[in-house]
């Protein structure tokens, strides 16, 4: 029974440790309207990104911290948001746009994401989440 409990309280420790270790970034944070100087912002710093990562999945979210915290994304230890806007055309057209010009250096198993739009009014994130 000690025992038991000592492995929880253990596997408990490490998880929070490892939750502490894992960022969000707004390194590469760009805003703007849908167009070729936004596009451009945004390739150059999902380029720089997956320069230095060898595992990343593109993704959208109204709640970056949240979405960083879900079980489906335990493996990777950044989130780097690259856009923000509040619209949420342009936050569907930039996902999928990105996801087929990476796609054969990206995780993402489908073009789009699978989820449905979040129904909360704010900002939209377009995120490039990294693992090693």
């Amino acid at each position: 029974m000690a025992k038991s409990f000592l492995n929880g309280l253990f596997s408990l420790i490490l998880g929070q440790a490892e939750d502490k270790a894992r960022s969000v970034s707004e390194e590469y944070l760009t805003t703007g309207r849908q167009g070729r100087s936004t596009t451009l912002k945004i390739r150059h710093s999902v380029e720089t990104i997956l320069e230095k990562h060898r595992y990343a999945k593109i993704g959208k979210t109204v709640q970056p911290a949240k979405r960083f915290q879900a079980t489906d994304y335990r493996e990777y230890q950044t989130m780097y948001l690259v856009y923000k806007t509040s619209s949420d055309a342009f936050i569907c057209h930039y996902e999928s746009y990105f996801i087929k010009a990476f796609a054969q250096r990206l995780d993402n198993k489908h073009e789009n994401s699978t989820g449905r739009l979040a129904q909360i009014n704010g900002m939209n994130y377009l995120y490039v989440v990294v693992a090693d």
